[in-house]
């Protein structure tokens, strides 16, 4: 299945977009992975891995005997890690395929908006889950988000109509700290066979 992206991967300017992207949301990230309860001896997989700061603090909250399988379409800024309870790996989630059974946590942020076939990659990552294991979605909510109104200029004006035009192209939906039976795109006929679920949105709750 083909698996299309709108950002370069690739070049100085997307070290500079993925570092934007980590100052922003690492907090949150970081801050709800905790309360998970990530600790020593975790298996995590880090889907989409980008610039390496989620799959860099994940080493080192689970030595020192944890594991961390860090993907990407183009992993060359997660190979810079030279961690070594990091393996770095090439990996379309659409296309290729991943151990079942093999991980306490997976995470994946800012992954499954750019997928149509977003259902058929959750999937994917459900599989490769423990028993009792988490699944942690991050991604865009266009749909909460509103615009401030005090954003009245020329900028302001162009930004609502580029969030109403995504919203209108995606019908996302608003994400928020969930058991897997509310997770947006979580099909209601799956079974989950102990594993749970949860997501947030950035723009939801600003952190």
């Amino acid at each position: 299945m083909p698996t299309s992206y709108a950002y370069d991967t690739g070049g100085e300017q997307a070290r500079q977009r993925l570092g934007s992207l980590e100052a922003w949301l690492d907090p949150g990230t970081t801050r709800l992975l905790g309360s998970l309860g990530v600790g020593p001896g975790w298996r995590c997989l880090e889907v989409g891995g980008g610039g390496g700061s989620v799959a860099a603090w994940l080493s080192e909250r689970v030595r020192p005997n944890g594991y961390v399988l860090a993907t990407d379409i183009d992993p060359r800024f997660l190979v810079a890690l030279e961690l070594s309870n990091v393996e770095v790996r090439k990996h379309d989630i659409l296309n290729d395929e991943l151990p079942e059974g093999a991980f306490d946590l997976v995470h994946a942020r800012a992954v499954l908006e750019h997928l149509p076939a977003r259902q058929e990659a959750l999937r994917q990552l459900v599989t490769t889950l423990t028993p009792g294991g988490w699944l942690l979605v991050e991604d865009a909510d266009f749909v909460s988000f509103v615009p401030g109104s005090g954003d009245d200029d020329a900028d302001g004006a162009l930004f609502r109509k580029c969030c109403a035009a995504i919203q209108a192209a995606r019908g996302a939906r608003r994400q928020i700290m969930a058991d897997s039976s509310t997770v947006p795109f979580w099909p209601r006929d799956w079974s989950t066979s102990g594993r749970r679920a949860a997501s947030r949105s950035p723009r939801a709750d600003r952190s």
